[in-house]
């Protein structure tokens, strides 16, 4: 009877240690964001079926993609656009430059290079961990409403341009472009590489032309909670990993649709402006204005990046 008490007990402590030991981690993603919503569905099945249940991951979308620091606290994981860390790690402002990045066989060279991993990995602070960047969709396009050779072209229109864009007042500004303002009808906007065929959903899709621009990039940060990872035991490892490789996934999974999304307009007789403007605004004085005022540590960085797309193997690669 004892020992029958006994294994009850002990039993009992197995399986309260058991229970004990499970963590649920909330993954906050942007409705918006498809590719990440695939990644993050991906890692919660691999994790979940690894741990037997310990770990649990909630997927939680939500639809305005600026959150105040406060609401981002509910979130264990989570994705923010790269500028938003740029006046802690001023490096970060290249990801904000035109034409800084070449193509996509330039941005994974800077992503994998020990610069670029350390770069991101300053991020770190008290609470959170960087992992791995992570896209928003990629280079962005120029929707306008005729063909353009250059951004001086745009001169008195009113254009949309990425809320992340820091080198407007710099570069796009001094070129006479206003930004558009709430309420205002705008005569040109930027649009992300994966999601070129969303102008089929406006009733004046057939008054744009769009620039194949790819004057600049967007990319973010997934960082995971450092409360959270210690919570996890022999599992924080598998999941930091998991994670990692299913961000470089994602990131060909954005320049394979950006590559659908531009055979699709195509295909459905979008006008489409082929000409690039990049040397134009290479040479332009505002672009050298801009870089000229760059910091120290802004300015090595971007040195560094154009170093990489100088490379055969970059230069000769167009996405």
């Amino acid at each position: 009877m004892k020992f029958k008490s006994l294994i009850l007990l002990v039993s009992g402590l197995v399986m309260s240690d058991n229970l004990a030991a499970k963590v649920e981690l909330v993954w906050g993603i942007d409705e918006v964001l498809a590719h990440q919503i695939r990644i993050a569905r991906e890692v919660k099945k691999e994790i979940e079926e690894k741990s037997h249940g310990e770990i649990s991951i909630n997927i939680e979308l939500y639809g305005n993609e600026v959150l105040k620091a406060s609401q981002k606290e509910r979130f264990d994981i989570h994705q923010t656009i790269i500028g938003n860390f740029s006046n802690r790690v001023p490096e970060l402002k290249i990801w904000e430059i035109p034409y800084l990045f070449k193509n996509s066989s330039h941005v994974e060279a800077y992503m994998a290079s020990s610069r670029g991993k350390s770069i991101l990995a300053k991020l770190e602070d008290d609470k959170w961990l960087p992992i791995n960047y992570s896209y928003a969709g990629g280079f962005l396009h120029l929707y306008t409403k005729s063909k353009i050779s250059s951004f001086k072209d745009l001169q008195n229109s009113r254009c949309g341009f990425a809320p992340s864009f820091g080198f407007y007042k710099e570069f796009i500004k001094p070129q006479g472009i206003n930004m558009v303002k709430d309420g205002e009808k705008e005569d040109c906007f930027e649009v992300l590489s994966s999601e070129v065929e969303a102008i089929y959903g406006r009733s004046d899709a057939s008054s744009f032309v769009l620039n194949l621009s790819q004057h600049r990039i967007v990319t973010r940060a997934t960082y995971i909670s450092k409360e959270k990872l210690i919570n996890l035991g022999k599992w924080e490892k598998d999941l930091v990993k998991l994670i990692y490789k299913k961000l470089n996934k994602e990131r060909t999974l954005v320049y394979e649709a950006s590559d659908l999304a531009l055979k699709l307009i195509k295909n459905r007789g979008l006008k489409v402006n082929t000409k690039s403007f990049r040397e134009s605004s290479l040479a332009s004085k505002e672009y050298k204005d801009m870089i000229s005022r760059l910091s120290p540590k802004q300015k090595a960085e971007f040195d560094f990046v154009k170093s990489l797309g100088q490379k055969r193997n970059i230069s000769s690669i167009t996405h």
